[in-house]
């Protein structure tokens, strides 16, 4: 038993190699991404080695990411054919243009460094940003939400038609009920303006009877001296008047007093 544990595990065989395996046993890209995972490879090493695998596909004249991080790969020695030595051109013809060697197509001639200049160098690769596949914990992928679909243009034209024919049926109505609440203030202002004067034509009017009634006070009053006036000069004159008749009633009552005395005095005497 501590044999098997301290037993070593057995090289780990690269991301890329396994996905040429699983490619070749005819794995669709989301399974060999979750075989990857299940097996142990990071997101980063999975997408790198999918990517260098469709690289390759697509462009296998290039050099991968290893060659050029590693050695520099040793270039093919081609030995040129034997070119028959050229005839010397006759005079006044034109130059000729110099000819390749036959059976090395144009875009697969080595370039042979020459004597004295710099190696050449594999060029320097920006590190890849991080996705946000390799934040996710293992055992989860990246769910990307599905994309609205966009309207077609008519149905898009279409509601908005219908948009500005509410927009312009509120509008009118709107306007309607502006118009009304217009109306309705100058109305409002007019009756303000007639009750205005008829409290003032009430006002007017109060103030006239009361001066008219004030005048009438005043005739009254002045009728009433008048009168009392007259009573005090009738009163004068009946007492005036009534002092000698008073005398001769009294002269008359003494007189009628005698002729009684006298008239008693001789009735015995017969």
């Amino acid at each position: 038993m501590k044999l098997s544990l301290f037993k070593k595990k057995a090289p780990k065989v690269s991301a890329l190699e396994r996905v040429k395996e699983l490619s070749a046993q005819g794995f669709s890209e989301a399974q060999i991404i979750k075989t990857l995972k299940d097996e142990g490879y990071s997101p980063r090493e999975v997408d790198e080695a999918l990517k260098e695998t469709v690289r390759k596909a697509v462009a296998p004249s290039l050099p991968s990411k290893e060659e050029l991080l590693g050695e520099k790969p040793a270039m093919p020695e081609v030995k040129p054919p034997e070119a028959p030595l050229p005839e010397a051109p006759l005079p006044g013809a034109p130059p000729e243009k110099p000819v390749k060697p036959p059976g090395i197509p144009p875009e697969v001639t080595p370039e042979v460094p020459l004597p004295g200049a710099e190696e050449w160098k594999p060029p320097q690769l920006p590190e890849r940003p991080k996705r946000a596949e390799e934040e996710l914990p293992k055992g989860e992928e990246l769910r990307v939400p599905p994309l609205k679909p966009k309207e077609p243009l008519e149905r898009r034209a279409e509601i908005e038609e219908i948009a500005e024919a509410i927009i312009d049926e509120r509008w009118e109505a709107f306007e309607r009920e502006k118009e009304e609440l217009k109306g309705l203030v100058k109305d409002l202002k007019n009756r303000l303006e007639a009750l205005e004067t008829a409290v003032k034509d009430v006002i007017g009017i109060k103030k006239s009877d009361i001066e008219e009634i004030k005048l009438g006070l005043e005739n009254y009053r002045a009728s009433l001296s008048d009168f009392s006036e007259r009573i005090e000069s009738l009163e004068k004159v009946m007492r005036d008047s009534m002092t000698p008749m008073l005398q001769t009633l009294r002269a008359l009552s003494d007189t009628i007093k005698e002729l009684k005395k006298k008239k008693k005095g001789e009735a015995p005497a017969e």
